[in-house]
């Protein structure tokens, strides 16, 4: 990444509000059924391994989450505060762009002003709500009924949701994603301004 922004190429991200985000990850990659009776406990075994699941948008960035490439010198595997100072840094100074899901249209109008996207009006786009199969009906995007039991155009139907979890759960969830909760704050601050002139139009 740091070669990347070198070279003078200016990064985009997206980050969702981090618990939100672990149980979407979990519920669309393992397929979890909410009406399983083993879904709590195989989620509470996925957040009692750290190294996989803490802070994982910011590990992301930091190339130690998602199936990055593990590092052969030796460097400590946990995401930092360290990591999330150089991000912010990088947001500082505009080699990253940030948005997040849940102001996505504020986060179109910051990509579209600042990367200077002239020939994308988002005025003229339309809904950046996700599509549904009932949004799309009659399209050809249109998945056969009954295709996929987690999937509903392009969100995953069947997931955990917060009120689903026990507060022992939840704790623990929001305790390994304390990175990522200030790194999320931070960038919903950022959009703001864009979230602003959403609502004036």
């Amino acid at each position: 990444m740091r070669g990347l922004v070198r070279r003078g190429v200016k990064l985009i991200t997206v980050v969702r509000e981090p618990v939100a985000h672990l149980l979407s990850l979990v519920s669309f990659r393992r397929g979890f059924d909410p009406e399983s009776e083993s879904a709590l406990s195989e989620l509470a075994r996925f957040v009692a391994r750290p190294v996989i699941s803490a802070n994982m948008q910011l590990g992301f960035l930091s190339r130690k989450r998602l199936q990055a490439a593990p590092c052969w010198l030796g460097h400590n595997p946990d995401v930092t505060a360290q990591d999330l100072e150089e991000v912010q840094r990088m947001l500082n100074g505009g080699s990253m762009l940030a948005g997040t899901s849940e102001q996505f249209d504020a986060t179109v109008r910051m990509f579209a002003a600042e990367l200077r996207w002239n020939r994308f009006d988002v005025d003229g786009y339309g809904s950046f709500e996700p599509r549904t199969e009932e949004r799309i009906k009659g399209q050809e995007a249109l998945a056969e009924p009954g295709k996929s039991k987690f999937r509903n155009g392009d969100m995953t139907s069947k997931k955990l949701r917060q009120e689903d979890l026990p507060p022992e759960i939840l704790a623990a969830i929001r305790n390994i994603s304390s990175l990522d909760r200030q790194l999320y704050d931070d960038v919903s601050e950022r959009v703001r301004t864009y979230a602003s002139r959403s609502l004036e139009l």
